[in-house]
């Protein structure tokens, strides 16, 4: 979180309940994929993944983060651009 969110307690008590629950370290990819935190790979992988979510919540709104981490913006770009192409047709309802 960003400075001036959230108080000092507060943040310390949030890195503390990340921890005690296995979020205090670096995650791999691997992990993050197991953990249900993120949804990595291809197109395909990607919309199979979203899908099982959908069937499984419901939700009606994905928000998704196609930036992440120290990705250049040429790789954001074309994270962008396969998801609009390949993956947000298939989503229509």
């Amino acid at each position: 979180m960003p400075p001036g969110y959230t108080s000092m307690g507060s943040m310390k008590n949030f890195i503390s309940s990340r921890r005690a629950l296995g979020g205090g370290g670096k995650m791999t990819a691997e992990g993050l994929i197991e953990s249900g935190t993120a949804l990595i790979g291809s197109p395909k992988t990607v919309l199979a993944g979203v899908e099982r979510m959908r069937e499984r919540t419901g939700f009606g709104i994905l928000v998704a983060l196609l930036q992440f981490g120290i990705l250049s913006d040429q790789l954001t770009r074309r994270n962008m651009d396969l998801f609009a192409s390949e993956v947000m047709p298939h989503l229509k309802t």
